[in-house]
């Protein structure tokens, strides 16, 4: 049974994407030249906003009710 993906949810999954693989690529432009300073820092800001983003579009997708039963626990 496929689920459908609403426009929203497929939109925020690009961009995380799209800020991972940008993450990444600075991570390794920094091993490959050796310049730790400018692309370093900039592929761990980029890897801290895109896992920001994510969490902050999961926590409202899932709402405040964190457990599946009615007093909120986790089965």
């Amino acid at each position: 049974m496929k689920k459908k993906v609403d426009l929203k949810t497929a939109v925020v999954c690009v961009i995380v994407g799209l800020i991972g693989v940008a993450s990444i690529s600075c991570i390794i432009l920094s091993m490959v030249t050796g310049k730790v300073t400018p692309y370093l820092a900039m592929g761990l800001g980029l890897g801290a906003v895109g896992n920001a983003i994510g969490f902050v579009f999961n926590m409202q997708k899932r709402g405040k009710n964190n457990g599946s039963g009615k007093n909120g626990s986790i089965s």
